[in-house]
């Protein structure tokens, strides 16, 4: 757990509940650093570029990135109960990789 600076005691308390809050929260924090780095990369290029063009240019015009266009969420979102069902699915894969492996299921 030490890539989301979380000490190995604290993870051993969570509930599956509150690691799944934790983790999604880590994963949006990880997801924004990311396209705040882009944004400032796609700014410094329009800086850069501007004085050589004649028209000014937009930064979205001139790198354009996926999260510009909104985009719709794919697939339905999964229930408590099921992600409950998912993680001991996976927990059983973990702990009897030989057995557990038959029982998942791909489906959302």
């Amino acid at each position: 757990m030490g890539c989301m600076g979380m000490a190995y005691d604290d993870f051993c308390r969570l509930t599956f509940g509150e690691f799944d809050a934790v983790a999604g929260q880590w994963s949006r924090m990880r997801e924004n650093d990311l396209k705040d780095n882009w944004e400032r990369t796609r700014l410094a290029a329009a800086i850069v570029i501007q004085p050589h063009l004649r028209k000014r240019i937009q930064p979205k015009r001139l790198l354009p990135l996926p999260w510009d266009k909104a985009t719709a969420r794919k697939g339905p979102e999964r229930s408590p109960q099921q992600n409950r069902e998912r993680f001991e699915l996976l927990r059983r894969k973990y702990e009897h990789p030989e057995t557990g492996a038959n029982d998942i299921k791909t489906s959302k």
